[in-house]
């Protein structure tokens, strides 16, 4: 006796022979139907390359950006992956996705992505420049703007994008946190000309983006949250993540000084397990809990203006 298909596979099989019948609107209506049963990365990718035949590309890339990973880490869907990008005007994102070390760039795609942006940057000068000038008065406007517009980076092409965050990135006005993420972006493009920064302590600093590490994988890779995360797994693991959280924020702050500044390593983490069991009378540690309390005090500030 032949078993009935469940309903995720039966939406998936009818979605199918909808698109060998190039009948789009109906495959994408059941692959949506699928993914909906079960979070699956064939019924995204699925529902996404349907949803790019109706050229609906902003709904795809919503679909996408779900398992943005997978698209990344399978090469099979890099294609399906830059054609979205481009279709969708994302040119940072682009300009990323080319310089990741496993992805082979296709002939292809370089010049379509060079039309797509000399299109855009010639037919659509007016309202580039408009965003570029957007851009700019972000340290002029309320904390909700402020994000909202700093995530209109991704329609810069590198070279545009590089040469507005310099000039975002000294001044004093724009948020630590936003000023770091445009540090993090500067990183994740290479960008290899030595940059003028400002600290969260507003010192001007210079770095060379191309040298860095991005500030997800500094959190990730940090010695020191390794070993304080260690610490409070084993003996107080109620209190793990409250401690995790603060120094994500102390790092996110620090970016990207954070190694430099956190020396030697074994008093930071020392100072991240005493302070919370209110041991903060060490001598050799004082210098670092004077620095902390500094950071959490930005931090505050910050989240009451926000």
């Amino acid at each position: 006796m032949l078993e009935m298909p469940d309903l995720f596979e039966r939406h998936m099989l009818i979605g199918q022979k909808h698109v060998e019948n190039k009948e789009f609107i109906e495959a994408s209506e059941h692959f949506e139907k699928a993914y909906d049963i079960k979070d699956d990365l064939v019924a995204n990718v699925s529902l996404t390359k349907s949803l790019m035949e109706l050229e609906a590309y902003d709904d795809a890339y919503k679909i996408m950006v779900e398992h943005k990973k997978d698209y990344l880490q399978n090469k099979e869907y890099h294609d399906v992956y830059f054609t979205l990008l481009n279709k969708c005007h994302l040119f940072l994102e682009i300009e990323k996705f080319f310089l990741l070390s496993h992805v082979t760039i296709k002939a292809e795609w370089g010049k379509k992505y060079e039309i797509a942006k000399d299109y855009q940057l010639v037919i659509n000068q007016k309202k580039f420049d408009e965003l570029k000038t957007l851009f700019l008065s972000i340290p002029e406007k309320k904390p909700l703007e402020q994000t909202m517009i700093l995530k209109q980076m991704v329609y810069f092409p590198k070279e545009v994008f590089v040469e507005l965050a310099k000039e975002l990135i000294i001044a004093k006005q724009l948020p630590i946190f936003l000023r770091n993420e445009l540090v993090n972006q500067l990183v994740q493009l290479k960008v290899e000309e030595e940059i003028t920064l400002l600290t969260w302590e507003e010192v001007q600093r210079e770095f060379v983006p191309s040298k860095g590490v991005s500030l997800a994988d500094s959190y990730r890779d940090s010695e020191i949250v390794k070993e304080v995360a260690e610490y409070y797994t084993m003996n107080q693991p109620s209190l793990k993540q409250e401690v995790l959280q603060l120094m994500k924020l102390h790092i996110g702050c620090m970016y990207p000084f954070e190694k430099e500044t956190m020396q030697p390593v074994s008093d930071w983490v020392n100072s991240y397990i005493h302070r919370y069991l209110d041991e903060t009378s060490d001598k050799a540690l004082e210098s670092i809990y004077t620095y902390q309390q500094k950071l959490d005090e930005e931090i505050t500030k910050l989240l009451i203006f926000q």
